[in-house]
């Protein structure tokens, strides 16, 4: 959960709270669904929207979800996981953009990074814009290099946790063949498609871990919804979106070994609000 914060002044004073929120440049949706779920504070306590601020109030709002890459991209600043001279490990939101592209040529992961340490940050690897969890990335070709050859060898490996619409159970391999569809930004599991494979391990409720054995495009999202159990939330392949707006999708974990010190290192992230709340707190998994 990313929180936003705003001090009001003098010629603030006697403006309402949604007014305030707008001005941090919350739409009137995300003002109206931080409302619902009781997210807006003053001086530490749940606000209305309707109420009169005063000169020196801290008006806050909790952003989860797809307004979590919002609010980073609107702060400006990244609290690292793990940094270095040679590379940094991020929680990366969901909402916000891994790298730069024609829609986001200034407001993802890779920019932020690269304004704040004076380096270029270089992804290994990706997450989709909506897909939260842990990224790495490289601040010259020579890590980078050393990083792109770990995971071709399987030393840098990464952990995924799911909800699915329709749960898996028990534990297994699932291989398939994933191919482009032909006007969209979509795959499908075709004859024809790259060979792709992945173990799970079900957890509570609908819940699902999963490394990957072969990285492609939306292997994750495509491969199991054409398998007949798509993610919660992914309307690209019919994933349900009326309990989550984003995909239920978080890479939970990262291995790695550093390039200095050949040192194996572990990251862990626990599991986002948005999907902590879709999971139930009877099923509650952290990863």
């Amino acid at each position: 959960m990313a929180l936003l914060e705003h001090v009001v002044q003098p010629q603030e004073e006697g403006l309402r709270t949604k007014d305030i929120l707008a001005g941090m440049g919350l739409s009137r949706r995300e003002i109206s669904r931080l409302h619902t779920t009781r997210s807006v504070f003053r001086n530490g306590e749940n606000e209305r929207l309707a109420s009169i601020v005063h000169a020196g109030d801290v008006v806050s709002a909790h952003l989860s979800g797809k307004a979590e890459g919002k609010a980073l991209r609107m702060q400006g600043h990244v609290k690292p996981v793990y940094e270095c001279e040679r590379f940094v490990v991020v929680d990366k939101p969901s909402g916000m953009p891994c790298h730069a592209s024609r829609e986001h040529p200034n407001d993802d992961m890779a920019t932020l990074l690269t304004r704040q340490y004076g380096k270029n940050a270089r992804p290994i690897g990706r997450l989709d814009k909506d897909v939260s969890g842990l990224m790495l990335y490289a601040f010259d070709q020579e890590t980078a290099a050393f990083f792109h050859q770990q995971r071709n060898d399987g030393d840098l490996a990464k952990t995924y946790v799911a909800i699915l619409d329709n749960p898996l159970f028990g534990e297994g391999r699932l291989e398939f063949h994933l191919g482009k569809q032909k006007g969209t930004k979509g795959r499908k599991v075709m004859e024809e498609g790259k060979p792709c494979a992945m173990r799970y391990w079900a957890l509570p409720g609908r819940m699902v871990r999963i490394v990957l054995e072969t990285g492609r495009t939306h292997q994750i999202r495509a491969g199991l919804a054409g398998l007949g159990h798509p993610l919660a939330g992914d309307k690209l392949y019919g994933g349900d979106t009326r309990e989550i707006e984003r995909v239920a999708l978080h890479c939970a974990s990262l291995r790695l070994v550093h390039p200095d010190t050949g040192k194996i290192m572990e990251f862990q992230s626990p599991c986002p609000l948005d999907m902590r709340k879709l999971q139930g707190e009877e099923n509650e998994v952290l990863w």
